[in-house]
């Protein structure tokens, strides 16, 4: 019995020394807040503390070095207008923390003056940004190119590098975005003049290219491609009469084989425009269009696909499918016809994983549409 008393009383003053002393009891070392820096007028927003050791918490007492800018109420910030304040904690053992906070006046709205452009390699276009509200407080914009092989941009201007397409991204400090897609092509061959012409020395690159010709005349007139020093070796692209001539020609003489110092033969009188330039886009259904035209590009579905075709001309007319990379003789002749209107239904086998591309030949308007 003696014992036990005295174990008890030992362990008795033991506790009373610790209580005394503090030993044995972790104390807070210090204290982080957590919160995002950047906030919007009349947002509110949570603060994590941290505490070292953090298996130890107390009260804390919150306060602003601006009210009027930022307040805090058990560790909840509301900002309440534009500019910069500090958020202190103190704990109840005088462990004090602190964050910075800047209050701005969130944009609303970005938006550019174009969506989509169309540039040739070294040719430039400017793009702007427009922010609302006028009192947005971050008004600068960060430019980036998703792929700067194909265009740069600096400033909102946008210079074209390389073939291929690229997204210009505009974008706010606080998060607010829009994106203009960019197409950058070769730059074209030109040619103009006026009246009966051979242009000699052209050469175009192996690969599938257009010529896009107008004619200011309404007597007959031609123009002739020759691409080979054979007799045979050139592509009538134009015969008319009676009318202004617009349209677009595929050059097949290029489709396969480079052409070196070939040659265009232009019979006309007035004035006229060569345009040759790579062929690019994309083909979106239905298709639709007035005279010479070729289309852009579409996917092969690895099966045979059926088109519906109208051509409102009493002249001949024609519309072949093009597999893009093929020959000049990789083509499908779907429609062939003259001397009456065409509506009909065709049908041409595709490959999966290869692209096409249509060939219109002749007057009037025509249509054509995927089933």
């Amino acid at each position: 019995m003696f014992k036990r008393r005295k174990l008890f009383y030992v362990a008795f003053f033991i506790l009373i020394f610790l209580s005394l002393t503090g030993c044995g009891t972790k104390k807070i070392e210090s204290i982080t807040l957590i919160a995002n820096k950047l906030m919007p007028i009349n947002s509110t927003q949570k603060i994590n503390v941290i505490y070292q050791p953090n298996e130890v918490t107390e009260e804390i007492t919150w306060s602003s070095s601006n009210e009027e800018i930022a307040s805090v109420n058990n560790g909840i910030i509301t900002g309440k207008s534009m500019g910069n304040a500090t958020i202190y904690a103190t704990t109840s053992s005088g462990i004090k923390g602190q964050v910075d906070i800047e209050v701005y006046q969130k944009t609303e709205t970005l938006t550019l003056d174009k969506q989509g452009i169309d540039l040739y390699i070294g040719d430039t276009s400017q793009i702007t940004a427009i922010i609302t509200p006028d009192t947005a407080t971050y008004k600068d914009i960060i430019w980036t190119s998703s792929n700067e092989n194909i265009a740069t941009v600096e400033n909102g201007l946008i210079t074209g590098k390389g073939i291929g397409y690229t997204t210009i991204t505009a974008a706010t400090k606080d998060g607010v975005k829009q994106i203009c897609n960019v197409s950058v092509k070769e730059k074209p061959i030109e040619y103009s003049g006026y009246g009966d012409k051979i242009i000699s020395n052209v050469n175009i690159p192996n690969g599938e290219y257009i010529a896009k010709i107008t004619i200011n005349s309404t007597r007959h007139h031609s123009v002739k491609f020759y691409y080979g020093s054979n007799e045979y070796d050139y592509e009538l692209l134009v015969n008319d009469s009676g009318k202004n001539y617009s349209g677009t020609t595929f050059l097949k003489g290029g489709n396969t084989d480079a052409v070196v110092n070939g040659m265009f033969e232009i019979n006309a009188e007035g004035s006229w425009t060569i345009k040759v330039e790579k062929l690019s886009g994309t083909a979106t259904f239905p298709l639709s269009g007035n005279g010479d035209t070729v289309s852009g590009l579409f996917d092969g579905t690895g099966s045979r696909e059926i088109f519906n075709i109208t051509y409102n001309s009493t002249r001949h007319h024609a519309v072949k499918l093009y597999k893009y990379n093929g020959s000049k003789y990789d083509y499908e002749l779907l429609v062939n016809d003259s001397g009456k209107a065409y509506n009909g239904q065709v049908m041409a086998p595709t490959e999966k994983g290869s692209k096409y591309f249509f060939v219109i030949e002749g007057e009037g308007d025509w249509t054509i549409n995927k089933e």
